[in-house]
């Protein structure tokens, strides 16, 4: 099935407030009924009391991206209390390869600082990623063998240190 990528406008019909997003959907968006946006301040309620219009459709998620950040700023959605939407996000922070600032990274890491995590919650996040549930079951690491001292190790160490970096090159 073909990805389409669509920006949407959600309207509350019982107090006018709006809504933006963009979403992408194997299929058409048409028949992306059930969906209805990730705003946490919209009403638990939305899908009874919202109507979904789709404004545009894109062949990438960057497009869609570009254009729900470009009605973002043409209605002023942070000034505006007719719109839930309270951030104007830019594009490149919702592509694969964004890179957060340093002071993103800091941030993170000081909410984090003194935070316990029970030991009956560690048991339940391993149980939670054994066997089937990890992301790696049934893989296997790539494994190469090096030209130049005949040892076997993981790709990534090989590219490091083995191959044209090998030690053995040296002597």
């Amino acid at each position: 099935m073909n990805t389409q990528h669509y920006v949407y406008e959600l309207e509350n019909t019982l107090n006018g407030m709006k809504y933006i997003g963009c979403r992408s959907y194997e299929g058409n968006p048409v028949d992306d009924k059930y969906y209805f946006g990730s705003s946490t301040l919209m009403p638990v309620n939305k899908r009874d009391i919202c109507t979904k219009t789709i404004l545009s459709t894109f062949n990438t998620r960057h497009e869609a991206q570009s254009e729900k950040t470009r009605l973002l700023n043409l209605h002023d959605v942070t000034n505006n209390d007719l719109y839930y939407n309270r951030k104007i996000s830019s594009p490149s922070e919702h592509c694969v390869g964004y890179k957060p600032t340093q002071e993103h990274k800091d941030n993170l890491a000081a909410a984090w600082v003194g935070r316990v995590v029970s030991d009956e919650t560690k048991v339940n996040m391993s149980v939670a990623k054994s066997g089937a549930n990890n992301p790696r079951f049934g893989k296997t690491a790539v494994k190469r063998t090096c030209e130049h001292c005949g040892k076997t190790v993981g790709n990534n160490m090989y590219v490091r240190w083995h191959g044209s970096n090998c030690k053995s090159l040296n002597k």
